[in-house]
């Protein structure tokens, strides 16, 4: 028994150097086409292309045919091929071919503006400081403490992905706010879209 254990655990790949540098690299690409203005078919196709490179450790990745995108997303062929135009003319993936396989790519190349990380020829739907106030208005109301500076935009990349919690009526004050505010004032909430 000892003997088969230490022949399995054997094989077990070393840890890449380089994991922390593809996760952080996927963090900050994921942030950015969730802040930027994309539809859902088209989110969702570019988050299979990132997953399945950077998320695997390669900078490109071969899907064989369009049918690979339509059963991870959902959507019909048609859809993803207008999806994969849409992401192509706004510079947010690079498709070359491989022996006659595509290859996908999500493009890194920075913007000259400064503003964006990326030189992608698509509107943001909010600013990093307003996704940031979102991220933090929530974690108030949800009685969580706030994220360092350092792990603030990790987060916002991975808000929808992340773990959901029930709220119970001890963990939340009576009028439901932590701040243990009673008024109705919509005005007082930041500018979220």
């Amino acid at each position: 028994m000892k003997k088969e254990s230490e022949e399995i655990c054997g094989h077990i790949p070393a840890k890449d150097p380089r994991a922390d540098e593809w996760h952080q690299r996927r963090v900050l690409i994921r942030r950015e086409l969730r802040r930027h203005q994309l539809s859902d078919s088209v989110l969702r196709v570019a988050e299979i292309i990132l997953d399945m490179s950077l998320g695997q450790g390669l900078e490109s990745v071969l899907i064989p045919n369009r049918d690979c995108f339509r059963e991870l997303t959902g959507i019909g062929n048609p859809h993803v091929s207008e999806a994969i135009k849409q992401l192509k003319e706004m510079r947010i993936i690079r498709v070359s071919s491989s022996n006659g396989v595509p290859t996908f790519a999500i493009r890194e190349d920075p913007d000259t503006d400064g503003l964006s990380p990326f030189n992608w020829r698509v509107q943001p739907r909010m600013s990093l400081r307003e996704m940031k106030r979102s991220i933090d208005l929530i974690r108030e109301y949800n009685n969580l403490p706030p994220l360092p500076e350092n792990r603030t935009l990790e987060a916002i990349a991975n808000f929808k992905n992340g773990p959901s919690t029930k709220k119970t009526a001890s963990s939340r004050p009576e009028n439901g706010r932590p701040d243990g505010h009673t008024g109705g004032h919509t005005d007082e909430l930041p500018h979220l879209f």
